[in-house]
């Protein structure tokens, strides 16, 4: 044989050689190829292989598992009886990874073996389960449960991310919130059933049995803050949040009618749960919060009525009697808008809340009636309009201070003369 014949033949083997290796490559990628992308394919009645799915995790969280077989979702074009390849997989709740694992081997049979063995034994094959723990939920908000897999290219424990399939959810599902009884929610009480305009009510939080204070609620996840409020009125009062807490307080309540005190739990900005107590707000005195037997008999005292809302804005009043004659005269405060014309407005919208439009507010009608009504007038007072009631006469009146160059709106009260 020639050295050109000899040549020949070793380079015929080299090519052969090459050839089987690029059809082994070729064959060896395209499974690989099928390895990164696996297939989730459900089975009919799979729901009885998987606990919980399409069901809630209970809030105490529980052990559960993925056992129906893996090579029964990840499915590759050539089907072996048997191969060995390595997997690893996540549990994610809410997005978060909370447990991972890596397992040796993934062993894929055909689905005729899977189905020879089940019709062998009453025993699940469980040597590709998968076992995950679902913690405790102790928010009270449902949260997302899901488990991955990632099929490896045979490298087992490969810290190469390209030796890794992508991520597939073999698992999907929900954890229930923890569940309180409405004994342990926040709650709050009224030291009274019924009260009178302006009178002094002290209103009280709850704290639950195993709570040292009101961020208990916090700490359980119930919510993020209480706020408390009077149902149809716009303002609040925080009772948990920003750092601090209010255990009780009192509060004047000045518009009579079935009121509803409300505490509000809060949580990521929406109301998550509400404990609403009933008071019966009523109108009963004279004038507001006076009769004026108390105030001829001197028992009645004026004073300041700070809401618990705001201490910026507050009402106030100022009793006298001479010579029989009581008088009250009532003034909104306000130390951030203290201007005349708002003064105005909120005095004359409230007295006509509690005792209906004023009867007189024609100049004329205003300034004779004035002085027929009302014992206690000063000249420099402007009277603009007058409420009667059955016991009161009431107006509303301009005074300037010449001393201090200020002006002021007010109201002032006297009884009817017999």
């Amino acid at each position: 044989m020639t050295e050109l014949t000899k040549t020949d033949f070793r380079l015929a083997a080299m090519l052969k050689r090459a050839a089987v290796f690029a059809s082994a490559m070729v064959l060896l990628a395209s499974c690989y190829d099928i390895f990164y992308e696996p297939v989730f394919v459900p089975e009919e009645g799979s729901s009885d292989y998987i606990p919980y799915d399409k069901e809630v995790i209970p809030a105490e969280g529980d052990t559960c598992w993925f056992y129906r077989e893996l090579n029964r979702i990840v499915v590759k074009a050539i089907d072996p009886s048997e191969e060995i390849y390595p997997y690893r997989w996540k549990l994610l709740i809410d997005g978060n990874m909370v447990q991972e694992n890596t397992r040796e081997y993934l062993e894929t049979y055909s689905k005729e073996v899977m189905e020879w063995w089940e019709r062998r034994t009453e025993i699940k094959w469980m040597d590709n389960a998968i076992l995950f723990e679902v913690p405790v939920n102790s928010s009270v908000d449902e949260r997302s449960v899901e488990v991955m897999v990632s099929v490896s290219n045979g490298l087992y424990n490969s810290e190469q991310e390209d030796d890794w399939g992508e991520w597939f959810i073999v698992f999907e599902g929900t954890q229930a919130g923890k569940g309180y009884p409405d004994e342990m929610m926040p709650s709050h009480s009224l030291e009274k059933s019924q009260a009178n305009i302006f009178e002094p009510v002290r209103i009280d939080m709850h704290k639950c049995d195993e709570a040292t204070n009101l961020w208990w609620y916090k700490s359980k996840g119930i919510c993020d803050s209480l706020v408390w409020s009077i149902r149809g009125f716009e303002d609040t009062k925080v009772i948990m949040g920003h750092g601090h807490e209010t255990i009780y307080f009192g509060h004047l309540f000045t518009h009579p009618g079935e009121i509803e005190s409300v505490l509000s739990a809060y949580k990521d900005g929406k109301v998550v749960y509400e404990d609403v107590q009933n008071i019966t707000v009523t109108n009963e005195k004279d004038f507001l919060m006076f009769d004026w037997e108390e105030i001829v008999s001197g028992t009645a005292e004026g004073g300041s009525y700070h809401n618990a809302f705001d201490d910026n804005r507050w009402f106030s009043s100022g009793v006298s009697c001479k010579d029989g004659n009581p008088v009250v005269v009532f003034n909104w405060n306000n130390w951030e808008d203290n201007s005349e014309e708002e003064n105005r407005r909120i005095l004359r919208e409230y007295i006509s809340h509690i005792y209906g439009e004023p009867v007189y507010t024609e100049k004329s009608e205003v300034e004779a009636q004035w002085a027929g009504l009302f014992v206690r007038r000063d000249d420099r007072y402007r009277p603009e309009c007058i409420w009667m009631t059955e016991t009161s006469a009431v107006a509303l009146f301009y005074v300037y201070n010449e001393l201090t160059e200020t002006g002021d709106w007010k109201i002032i009260a006297e009884p009817l003369r017999k």
